[in-house]
Protein backbone atom coordinates (compact mmCIF):
# COMPACT_ATOMS: atom_id res chain seq x y z
CA UNK A 1 0.00 0.00 0.00
CA UNK A 2 1.60 2.91 -0.82
CA UNK A 3 1.98 6.17 1.24
CA UNK A 4 -1.13 8.26 -0.51
CA UNK A 5 -3.28 5.39 -0.06
CA UNK A 6 -2.40 5.28 4.05
CA UNK A 7 -2.17 8.91 4.73
CA UNK A 8 -5.98 9.38 2.96
CA UNK A 9 -7.13 6.79 4.75
CA UNK A 10 -5.85 7.55 7.76
CA UNK A 11 -7.34 11.38 7.32
CA UNK A 12 -10.67 9.69 6.43
CA UNK A 13 -11.08 7.58 9.37
CA UNK A 14 -10.09 10.60 11.84
CA UNK A 15 -12.82 12.53 10.08
CA UNK A 16 -15.40 9.66 10.77
CA UNK A 17 -14.27 9.37 14.23
CA UNK A 18 -14.52 12.93 15.01
CA UNK A 19 -18.54 12.94 13.33
CA UNK A 20 -18.97 10.30 15.57
CA UNK A 21 -17.88 12.27 18.52
CA UNK A 22 -19.73 15.67 17.63
CA UNK A 23 -22.13 13.48 17.23
CA UNK A 24 -22.16 11.50 20.48
CA UNK A 25 -21.93 14.69 21.97
CA UNK A 26 -25.08 16.25 20.55
CA UNK A 27 -26.90 12.98 22.02
CA UNK A 28 -26.11 12.68 25.43
CA UNK A 29 -26.58 17.12 25.57
CA UNK A 30 -29.79 16.16 23.82
CA UNK A 31 -29.16 19.18 21.76
CA UNK A 32 -29.22 20.32 18.20
CA UNK A 33 -26.85 23.10 17.86
CA UNK A 34 -25.73 21.82 14.41
CA UNK A 35 -27.42 24.02 11.65
CA UNK A 36 -28.12 22.02 8.11
CA UNK A 37 -25.32 24.15 6.70
CA UNK A 38 -22.96 22.75 9.11
CA UNK A 39 -23.83 19.14 8.67
CA UNK A 40 -23.77 20.15 4.97
CA UNK A 41 -20.48 21.05 5.13
CA UNK A 42 -19.56 18.14 6.90
CA UNK A 43 -20.98 15.51 4.47
CA UNK A 44 -19.15 17.71 1.36
CA UNK A 45 -15.58 17.39 3.55
CA UNK A 46 -16.27 13.29 4.08
CA UNK A 47 -17.16 12.85 0.32
CA UNK A 48 -14.38 14.63 -0.57
CA UNK A 49 -11.50 12.19 1.76
CA UNK A 50 -13.72 9.12 0.57
CA UNK A 51 -13.22 10.31 -3.08
CA UNK A 52 -9.59 10.91 -1.83
CA UNK A 53 -9.06 7.59 -0.89
CA UNK A 54 -10.98 6.21 -4.05
CA UNK A 55 -8.41 8.09 -6.26
CA UNK A 56 -5.52 6.73 -4.29
CA UNK A 57 -6.86 3.16 -4.89
CA UNK A 58 -7.09 3.72 -8.22
CA UNK A 59 -2.77 4.62 -7.96
CA UNK A 60 -4.53 8.37 -8.95
CA UNK A 61 -5.54 7.55 -12.57
CA UNK A 62 -9.46 8.28 -13.79
CA UNK A 63 -10.35 6.75 -16.77
CA UNK A 64 -12.24 8.97 -19.06
CA UNK A 65 -13.39 9.81 -22.62
CA UNK A 66 -10.71 10.66 -25.17
CA UNK A 67 -12.02 11.76 -28.58
CA UNK A 68 -9.52 10.26 -31.57
CA UNK A 69 -9.11 10.63 -35.01
CA UNK A 70 -11.21 8.04 -36.70
CA UNK A 71 -8.12 6.82 -39.51
CA UNK A 72 -5.21 7.35 -37.39
CA UNK A 73 -6.52 6.39 -33.77
CA UNK A 74 -4.47 9.55 -32.53
CA UNK A 75 -6.00 11.80 -29.82
CA UNK A 76 -7.47 15.29 -31.34
CA UNK A 77 -7.20 18.49 -29.73
CA UNK A 78 -10.62 18.63 -28.19
CA UNK A 79 -12.79 18.54 -24.53
CA UNK A 80 -15.98 18.17 -23.73
CA UNK A 81 -17.93 21.50 -22.83
CA UNK A 82 -21.33 22.33 -21.37
CA UNK A 83 -23.43 24.05 -23.96
CA UNK A 84 -26.75 25.67 -23.60
CA UNK A 85 -28.46 22.17 -25.54
CA UNK A 86 -26.11 19.80 -23.67
CA UNK A 87 -22.11 18.47 -23.49
CA UNK A 88 -20.70 18.70 -26.25
CA UNK A 89 -17.07 18.09 -27.94
CA UNK A 90 -15.02 21.31 -28.73
CA UNK A 91 -12.37 20.18 -31.26
CA UNK A 92 -9.71 23.21 -31.16
CA UNK A 93 -7.01 24.71 -33.33
CA UNK A 94 -3.66 25.22 -31.23
CA UNK A 95 -4.38 28.63 -30.40
CA UNK A 96 -7.38 26.51 -28.38
CA UNK A 97 -10.29 28.35 -30.49
CA UNK A 98 -13.11 26.03 -31.49
CA UNK A 99 -12.78 24.93 -35.08
CA UNK A 100 -15.39 21.81 -35.06
CA UNK A 101 -18.66 21.43 -32.18
CA UNK A 102 -19.40 17.24 -31.84
CA UNK A 103 -23.02 17.32 -29.78
CA UNK A 104 -22.31 14.12 -27.06
CA UNK A 105 -26.08 14.44 -26.22
CA UNK A 106 -26.69 11.31 -27.09
CA UNK A 107 -24.55 9.63 -24.76
CA UNK A 108 -27.08 7.11 -23.27
CA UNK A 109 -27.10 5.39 -26.80
CA UNK A 110 -24.01 4.07 -27.58
CA UNK A 111 -24.26 3.19 -31.07
CA UNK A 112 -25.68 6.45 -32.10
CA UNK A 113 -23.20 8.27 -30.60
CA UNK A 114 -20.60 6.12 -32.17
CA UNK A 115 -22.38 6.35 -35.59
CA UNK A 116 -22.51 10.53 -35.00
CA UNK A 117 -19.00 10.50 -34.34
CA UNK A 118 -18.23 8.95 -36.97
CA UNK A 119 -19.75 10.57 -39.47
CA UNK A 120 -17.48 13.47 -38.66
CA UNK A 121 -14.39 11.59 -38.61
CA UNK A 122 -13.94 11.08 -34.93
CA UNK A 123 -14.22 8.07 -32.72
CA UNK A 124 -14.19 7.81 -28.87
CA UNK A 125 -11.95 5.97 -26.96
CA UNK A 126 -11.43 5.48 -22.79
CA UNK A 127 -7.99 6.29 -21.92
CA UNK A 128 -6.70 6.56 -17.89
CA UNK A 129 -5.09 10.02 -16.99
CA UNK A 130 -3.84 11.53 -13.31
CA UNK A 131 -7.00 12.31 -11.53
CA UNK A 132 -7.70 15.39 -9.08
CA UNK A 133 -10.47 15.26 -6.25
CA UNK A 134 -12.89 18.55 -6.84
CA UNK A 135 -15.79 20.36 -5.00
CA UNK A 136 -17.26 21.63 -7.80
CA UNK A 137 -20.49 23.88 -7.71
CA UNK A 138 -22.74 26.16 -9.76
CA UNK A 139 -25.24 28.92 -7.92
CA UNK A 140 -24.62 31.47 -5.37
CA UNK A 141 -25.47 31.68 -2.26
CA UNK A 142 -28.46 28.87 -0.74
CA UNK A 143 -29.50 28.52 -4.29
CA UNK A 144 -26.41 27.09 -5.16
CA UNK A 145 -24.99 23.26 -5.02
CA UNK A 146 -21.93 21.63 -4.67
CA UNK A 147 -20.71 18.13 -5.34
CA UNK A 148 -17.32 16.41 -4.94
CA UNK A 149 -15.99 15.25 -8.59
CA UNK A 150 -13.15 12.72 -9.22
CA UNK A 151 -11.65 14.42 -12.85
CA UNK A 152 -8.37 14.49 -14.71
CA UNK A 153 -6.13 17.53 -13.57
CA UNK A 154 -6.95 20.46 -15.10
CA UNK A 155 -4.51 20.45 -17.56
CA UNK A 156 -5.49 16.98 -18.69
CA UNK A 157 -9.38 17.88 -19.89
CA UNK A 158 -7.70 18.55 -23.08
CA UNK A 159 -8.29 14.79 -24.95
CA UNK A 160 -4.96 15.44 -26.20
CA UNK A 161 -2.79 15.84 -23.01
CA UNK A 162 -1.99 13.85 -19.90
CA UNK A 163 -3.22 10.26 -21.68
CA UNK A 164 -0.93 7.37 -19.56
CA UNK A 165 -2.56 4.10 -20.81
CA UNK A 166 -5.27 3.37 -23.22
CA UNK A 167 -8.70 1.07 -21.45
CA UNK A 168 -8.58 -1.90 -21.79
CA UNK A 169 -10.75 -2.94 -25.05
CA UNK A 170 -12.79 -6.06 -25.79
CA UNK A 171 -12.67 -7.78 -29.06
CA UNK A 172 -15.59 -6.25 -30.62
CA UNK A 173 -13.78 -2.85 -30.75
CA UNK A 174 -16.00 -1.53 -26.96
CA UNK A 175 -13.75 -0.31 -24.10
CA UNK A 176 -14.38 -1.60 -20.96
Amino acid sequence: MNATLKQARAELEDYRAELRRREDSRYERNVDDDCWVSQWAENIILQEKEARVMLAEADGLVECDVLCNIETGEPIHARIVETRYGHSWMVADAADNAVDWLPDWAADDTKRRKSNAAARGYVVRRALKKGEVAVVGNGTGLSGSARVVIRPVYDARWADAGIVAWAEETDEGDQK
